[in-house]
């Protein structure tokens, strides 16, 4: 297991993953990185969560090693 850091960054703000979480591979990393979205989009918010991205740092966190926008699971804006 490997112990990643889900950090979440727009040009106007940013939430900072401190604890991490352990994950089997870089598919789970994939999967964990969409759940945080889902979740953050669902809440109730007036954040306009397009711009967003959810940038996966390594352990040391010196290196992403996945970025997922936000808008990949949005879908189209109408």
């Amino acid at each position: 297991m490997t112990q990643l850091y889900f950090h979440c960054t727009s040009q106007d703000g940013v939430l900072v993953d401190t604890d991490g979480s352990y994950v089997e591979d870089f598919a789970d990393a994939h999967l964990q990185a969409a759940q945080i979205v889902r979740t953050l989009i669902a809440a109730p918010s007036l954040e306009d969560w397009r711009d967003w991205t959810v940038q996966v740092t390594a352990e040391d966190q010196s290196e992403v090693v996945l970025t997922l926008p936000f808008a990949s699971l949005l879908g189209r804006s109408h």
